[in-house]
């Protein structure tokens, strides 16, 4: 028997239900949605973006803290700002903000299942998305709100609609060009231009796509995206050429070249080489297992074909990009997690015994060391841990809260007795115990220490003083050393936007009013303004190395 093959009878068996695949996802996605304020980095300047689609109704130019951002389209912030303003009445605005990421989130579970149902046939579905679960370097980012998560949600439908091609022809290049056109409001002609070159290899590189049919898939393909890669740059356009040129050169081409400062120009061609092997476990061994295993059949199997074929095209400009960040792995993930699925039921026997066991545990011990640490944080002890604690996060202060603990108890007691009752040592259990153990980790993270974290990565604790010693009535202040993240939060936290004077060096002149962001720990921005007299107003720090200060003009020494 064909060990990639389970028996029918142990197949339908393995099967979970749909309400439980619902519960199981449900537990994985929503941890860390809602109860805590936007972190740094990449997500304060997202929400800055959205805040200002909220109050002014402009869809078109994102500005952040007052000035236009042109890095990425602005799919995701819009429909951040949509999903705010539904859930204004029930939630805070960063919190409903979120809505978006447990949209695109869904839509990119969905997409894996049919794309990997359309692959492997029925009963095989669920594998993908538990797969992409399993996947350590996308735990944290997926519950983000970040233009990748919209990024990946393009690549997942773009993969559907590329696997469907061989049976419907226009319908599953329609579907692709729709994920290319998500893609590319997500983040720009990076995605748009992978799933592109993965299209045009296929026929290419093999034989077998080179049909009329696959033609028609192309030309569905291009008229499906053509209206998501037109109307949005047009209206830039018509608006600003200026910014126009600064999104498409700069933001695209020169981010990818290097020839931008916002970017290194020495390439890292070993980066996602490094990065893979534990960023995408298990679905990169599972597919390297598959793609060897399978690999005479490269000239008629369409799932080889496919998945390989995208994973060599991103995996190749990747790695060349003169911009590497372990989050740009995560499209990655996708043709890895469909490649792998028939590469789970291999997973038998002795080796699900071990990968079980491993689950047991590397899970079993990693539960008891959370919420031993989870005690000894609520109890202060022993001193001299408290103390480091302390010193990282001054304005952090543990309590007791049920609404994060019952949760937690809940989530730690099904996992237990899921480890002590997997009847079916196969691959799909140890895939389903690996996914369910990470989850499980995220979610403690999410409840118990979620006070801590929130505490060390946002910015209330010192913006929302600062409110009581800005000007009254406004005035204009200038700002040093501002980031992107935090500028989107002052503007959320303490309503300030400031003229930054790395844009404009004559706002330090003109403002009578000084904000000033330094680091002590790097001896950075520690002192007043460099030119002319001033009182210190305000002081605070955040997470014991970030500095902010402001002062105000003072007539004589």
């Amino acid at each position: 028997m064909d060990p990639t093959v389970l028996p029918d009878n142990e197949r339908q068996s393995a099967r979970p239900s749909v309400l439980w695949l619902v519960v199981f996802f449900g537990l994985w996605m929503l941890p860390g949605l809602v109860g805590r304020d936007p972190w740094k980095a990449d997500e304060g300047y997202s929400f800055g973006l959205v805040l200002h689609m909220l109050e002014t109704g402009d869809w078109v130019i994102p500005h952040l803290a007052g000035e236009p951002f042109m890095q990425k389209p602005p799919l995701l912030f819009a429909l951040s700002a949509l999903s705010a303003d539904w859930l204004s009445g029930l939630l805070p605005l960063h919190d409903g903000a979120r809505g978006s990421v447990l949209f695109f989130n869904t839509l990119t579970f969905l997409a894996l299942g049919l794309a990997a149902r359309e692959l492997w046939g029925p009963g095989r579905g669920w594998l993908a998305p538990v797969l992409f679960l399993g996947a350590p370097g996308l735990l944290h980012n997926q519950h983000m709100m970040l233009t990748d998560v919209a990024l990946l949600t393009g690549f997942a439908v773009g993969h559907y609609g590329l696997v469907l091609c061989r049976r419907r022809p226009w319908l599953g290049g329609a579907i692709a060009g729709t994920g290319m056109g998500i893609a590319f409001m997500a983040k720009g002609l990076l995605g748009p231009g992978l799933m592109g070159l993965t299209a045009l290899a296929l026929p290419v590189c093999f034989k077998s796509w080179r049909t009329r049919n696959y033609f028609f898939s192309l030309l569905a393909m291009g008229v499906a995206a053509l209206p998501w890669v037109t109307i949005w740059p047009a209206l830039v356009y018509a608006r600003s050429p200026e910014l126009f040129r600064e999104w498409l050169i700069e933001n695209n081409f020169g981010r990818f070249t290097g020839t931008t400062k916002l970017v290194s120009s020495k390439p890292n061609y070993l980066f996602y080489f490094k990065t893979l092997p534990w960023f995408a476990l298990p679905s990169v061994a599972l597919a390297g297992w598959y793609w060897w295993v399978h690999r005479r059949e490269w000239r008629v199997s369409d799932a080889l074909q496919i998945t390989l074929a995208s994973f060599v095209v991103m995996f190749v400009i990747f790695s060349v990009s003169r911009q590497a960040r372990t989050l740009y792995a995560q499209p990655m993930v996708v043709p890895l997690a469909l490649a792998g699925v028939l590469a789970v039921d291999w997973l038998a026997g002795r080796r699900a015994r071990f990968l079980n066991g491993f689950c047991r545990v590397t899970f079993g011990v990693l539960l008891g060391m959370a919420w031993g640490a989870w005690l000894l944080l609520l109890a202060r002890w022993p001193t001299a841990l408290w103390e480091q604690v302390h010193s990282l996060v001054p304005d952090y202060a543990p309590a007791f809260q049920w609404w994060l603990f019952l949760p937690a108890v809940l989530a730690s007691g099904w996992y237990l007795w899921r480890l002590g009752n997997t009847d079916l040592l196969d691959g799909r259990a140890a895939m389903v115990n690996w996914a369910a153990g990470l989850g499980l980790m995220y979610l403690l993270g999410m409840t118990l220490f979620l006070p801590l974290a929130n505490t060390n990565m946002g910015y209330r604790g010192v913006f929302i003083p600062l409110r009581e010693h800005l000007p009254n009535p406004p005035e204009p202040v200038a700002s040093i050393g501002l980031a992107e993240s935090e500028r989107g939060l002052l503007h959320y936290l303490a309503g300030l936007k400031t003229r930054r004077v790395e844009v404009a060096p004559a706002a330090l002149d003109e403002c009578d009013w000084v904000f000033i962001q330094g680091n002590f720990k790097r001896q950075r921005n520690t002192g007043p303004p460099p030119r002319g007299h001033w009182t210190l107003v305000f002081e605070g720090r955040r997470a014991g190395d970030e500095s902010y200060r402001l002062y105000r003009r003072a007539e004589s020494p």
